[in-house]
């Protein structure tokens, strides 16, 4: 029988079993941190964003540059906030890292997919502190030990959001401070 899932539940499954697997091992020195995993991070404050188009007053920007591309957009558009997370765009059924903007009702604001139109799925955390930021090689925060391990070792300074997948929901995301 063949199943059909949809793309909410591979992005989520994904993360899972990612969080799952990275725990099987025994990391030293991590037993004590708030989060073990970004895995674990993401699936504890996590929020579903709402795809949308790319308003007229936002350019599109360059493919494989999304860091760099939703900070740049944040600069330009003070209303709007950087994201970060896992999101699955088109046809594709494996999810990526990716980086986005929000409005503070949760909607996405993606100068990177455009091509993609609707057929979008975002999973992230809404990053209101301007130090958690792309490096000056264009990566985010899960790629660098230097702001990753600091936010994994002592935790965000949030509360699980009621709409987190660790609640069960699909809640709307809003700007947080760290």
């Amino acid at each position: 029988m063949n199943m059909v899932t949809s793309p909410e539940q591979v992005l989520l499954g994904y993360l899972q079993q990612h969080a799952e697997l990275e725990l099987s091992y025994d990391r030293a020195g991590t037993g004590s941190w708030v989060h073990r995993t970004v895995y674990s991070l993401l699936l504890g404050h996590g929020q579903w964003h709402v795809p949308a188009p790319l308003p007229g007053h936002v350019d599109p920007l360059p493919e494989r540059a999304c860091f760099v591309n939703a900070q740049r957009t944040e600069l330009v558009c003070p209303s709007l906030t950087y994201a970060e997370g896992w999101a699955i765009a088109g046809a594709e059924t494996v999810p990526a890292q990716h980086a986005w903007c929000v409005t503070d009702e949760g909607v996405v604001v993606d100068p990177t997919w455009v091509r993609f139109g609707g057929r979008r799925v975002y999973f992230g955390i809404v990053l209101a502190d301007p130090l958690l930021r792309p490096g000056a090689d264009g990566d985010g925060v899960p790629a660098h030990p230097s702001t990753l391990f600091p936010v994994l070792r002592d935790g965000l300074r949030l509360e699980a959001p009621a709409g987190s997948a660790a609640a069960g929901g699909r809640g709307r995301s809003v700007r947080r401070a760290f």
